[in-house]
């Protein structure tokens, strides 16, 4: 493991402990050299009052910045200029240390319809990932992100809290797409696109009391039709079947990925990555049905593009986050929370993803035309 993504992790233990460790011991493997200390500068620093002010500040996130060469911060409340100057700037090992704005990460839903004619909700007849679809009885409304298959049975894939009721729904129950906040006399008549199959179970509290490793936003529904849906996303391209790993994505000679994403809310959008959390950070969850903080390990982090349109809002949970490898497309994630008002949304690597549900992407179905369901 490249030693920034240690100093990550030190650097969050540091803010949360008051004590800055000496290497993160369980990310070391028996082949590597003992890693170096984490080392803050400048040398002259006030640790005392640096971390005084982080904590009025409120760490939400820490993240290694694609390139492996800077550390990003997000903060609750970004500090005055006097209280900034206070802050390290960087390690030892000549990695940046950068602050951000970011709010708190929350999984929340839409409270307005989307309007779309029958031409734009069906592609080829098709209803396509990157859709509006809730459970029956439900009006909380997401995203079916992309067709995942197992033993042969087609599934669509989305979030725990869009389809899965937080791990409260039965197995068997209706999913709908349209989802009911979008049924109207405009939009194409509600069907049942599938049946709830299982939800990723998740642990609330802090990692000081309970276990968070396994912890993942995720939920099957078995589709009811396979001659009712497509790979398609939207009516802009098909779902890859290439994945690109953690590996692929933070490498020192590429600073810069950009990614894009088709969901319910906001359609087609375009964002860059913006880092890997090294480690963990609270999401909150408001809804009638849950109300709680769920941590979450080692998520990716995309950004806004300069477009000025979000990359993702409520609605758009489930959605799949691709890149653009050299005219191949690749999976990258799952969208499953948005740190509001600061451009922050926050991703399930993909790869994470299919190996916990057992299961593999699914492209190049049902993309020509036909007469739908």
């Amino acid at each position: 493991m490249d030693q920034i993504w240690r100093e990550a992790r030190a650097f969050q233990q540091w803010v949360r402990t008051g004590e800055i460790p000496a290497s993160t011991a369980s990310d070391i493997s028996k082949e590597e050299a003992s890693p170096r200390p984490l080392k803050l500068v400048p040398i002259n620093l006030d640790l005392t009052g640096a971390l005084n002010t982080l904590r009025q500040c409120k760490v939400n996130i820490v993240c290694v910045a694609p390139g492996l060469r800077e550390i990003r911060v997000g903060l609750e409340k970004f500090p005055k200029t006097r209280e900034k100057d206070s802050l390290p700037t960087g390690t030892a090992s000549n990695h940046a240390i950068r602050y951000h704005e970011i709010k708190t990460p929350q999984i929340a839903f839409p409270t307005a319809s989307i309007l779309f004619s029958h031409a734009n909700a069906l592609r080829h007849g098709y209803y396509p990932c990157g859709s509006s679809i809730s459970i029956a009885n439900k009006i909380a409304t997401g995203t079916v992100g992309c067709l995942v298959q197992k033993d042969d049975v087609l599934y669509g894939l989305t979030n725990n809290h869009v389809t899965g009721l937080f791990s409260h729904n039965r197995v068997g129950m209706p999913i709908l797409g349209p989802g009911l906040m979008d049924v109207s006399p405009e939009n194409i008549d509600p069907f049942v696109i599938g049946h709830h199959t299982r939800g990723i179970a998740w642990t609330p509290g802090t990692s000081d009391n309970v276990s968070i490793e396994d912890n993942l936003d995720l939920a099957i529904f078995r589709i009811k039709n396979e001659n009712s849906v497509t790979s398609f996303q939207g009516h802009h391209y098909d779902t890859p079947t290439k994945i690109a790993n953690t590996a692929d994505l933070f490498k020192r000679d590429l600073p810069n990925v950009k990614v894009k994403k088709v969901g319910r809310t906001t359609g087609l959008t375009s964002g860059w990555l913006f880092g890997k959390a090294g480690g963990e950070f609270e999401v909150r969850i408001k809804d009638p049905d849950f109300t709680s903080s769920i941590y979450f390990n080692d998520m990716f982090a995309i950004t806004d593009d300069s477009s000025g349109k979000p990359f993702a809002l409520p609605g758009d949970s489930g959605s799949l986050v691709v890149r653009d490898n050299n005219g191949t497309l690749e999976a990258v994630g799952i969208v499953f929370a948005i740190s509001p008002r600061t451009m922050i949304t926050h991703v399930m690597p993909i790869e994470v993803v299919l190996d916990r549900l057992g299961v593999t992407l699914v492209g190049d179905h049902n993309v020509s035309p036909t007469n739908g369901p």
